[in-house]
């Protein structure tokens, strides 16, 4: 009955696993291929952005070669060369501070100048900005060839400002897409934090269904064994019905045994004085005065004394092993009762006996 109650119980359990189930893997095949649209747009964001690179790195290289030297360079001049003054200019507004020269002089004495340009936070370039930077670059002699003819480190300052009007359009440019991607990545975790809910539910309940699975393997299996000691002990019982039956037919034969060997039980004084009385004078007479001793003479004396005795007392019944005999007259010894009586007071005297044993029967 327990294993039928958690059958149905499993049966009602994995059908709402099933659709459980059935809806998860279905939302998850859904926010997989949002996934891959918005990694599609991720790598043609960054692909775009990655044009900008190859300008952002050199002019990362040129800042890195420039030195406190050259700094101190650029401030010394009480008035500078103008492409120099233009450069110093372009970099302040790049820092969105004001772009004259008292003010670069400033920033050229901070030493953290160059670490502010390295760290520049390139994605913060908006329109305003790319604006003011224009009027800059659309110098025609605001080229780093022909800034680094005046000083090789306003060169680098220049290639660096350049860089930061590259980087910003192009930032420009795919600001769409890196909104689109930002929400659709939001939008995607949300999805995928109901999915991750989702599935741990789905967890719990096929945790339950395969706990009730156990626990019914588990009855399933103790039921089987008890069927099958209940099998073996059935056998067993029928065996022992068979085996009693089939004894039955003894149990009189036993109970006479039983009568049988209490009575003899009950003659054995008498017997022992007889078969010692037997064993000490009995041997060198022949077999019919050996029966008229034990019959006339020995038996009516031992009942006079009321010493109880066996009615027919048979003296190698009562002293011979069975094997033994058998063994003797396998041997050669004749199989009558003279013969056997001979073999017992031998094998069991304890003196030498003397034989006249002209057949040669006594070996």
């Amino acid at each position: 009955t327990d294993c039928e109650e958690l059958l149905v119980e499993i049966v009602q359990d994995k059908r709402v696993a099933d659709e459980q189930e059935k809806q998860v893997n279905a939302e998850a095949q859904k926010i997989g291929k949002e996934a891959e649209e918005a990694n599609a747009i991720a790598t043609q964001v960054q692909a775009e952005l990655d044009k900008a690179l190859p300008v952002l790195q050199a002019a990362e290289e040129a800042l890195n070669v420039l030195t406190k030297k050259d700094m101190a360079e650029l401030k010394a001049y009480a008035k500078p060369p103008g492409l120099v003054e233009l450069t110093l200019g372009g970099v302040m507004t790049v820092l969105r501070r004001p772009p004259t020269w008292d003010e670069a002089k400033k920033q050229l004495g901070d030493p953290a100048f160059m670490s502010k340009m390295l760290e520049f936070d390139k994605d913060k370039l908006d329109d305003g900005l790319l604006k003011k930077i224009a009027k800059t670059t659309q110098n025609p002699e605001f080229t780093p060839d022909a800034v680094g003819k005046v000083s090789l480190a306003a060169r680098g300052l220049c290639m660096w400002v350049r860089a930061m009007e590259t980087y910003g359009y192009v930032a420009k440019d795919v600001a769409p897409k890196r909104a689109k991607l930002k929400a659709a990545q939001e939008n995607l975790a949300k999805k995928q934090a109901a999915l991750k809910a989702a599935q741990d539910q789905l967890a719990i309940v096929l945790a339950k269904v395969q706990a009730l699975k156990d626990k019914y393997d588990d009855s399933t299996s103790r039921k089987k064994a008890l069927e099958d000691e209940l099998a073996d002990l059935e056998g067993k019982l029928e065996r022992a019905e068979k085996l009693v039956t089939g004894l039955a037919g003894e149990r009189i034969r036993w109970e006479a045994s039983i009568a049988d060997l209490e009575a003899r039980m009950g003659c054995l004084p008498g017997d022992v004085v007889v078969a010692s009385a037997f064993m000490s004078y009995a041997g060198p007479f022949p077999s019919e005065y050996r029966d008229e001793l034990v019959k006339q003479t020995w038996l009516p004396q031992v009942k006079a004394l009321h010493i109880p005795a066996s009615e027919h007392f048979d003296f190698a019944l009562f002293l011979a092993d069975p094997k033994n005999v058998r063994d003797w007259n396998i041997q050669g010894l004749p199989s009558d009762s003279f013969s056997t009586e001979n073999g017992v007071m031998v094998t069991r005297g304890r003196r030498w006996p003397l034989m006249i044993d002209p057949q040669g029967q006594a070996n």
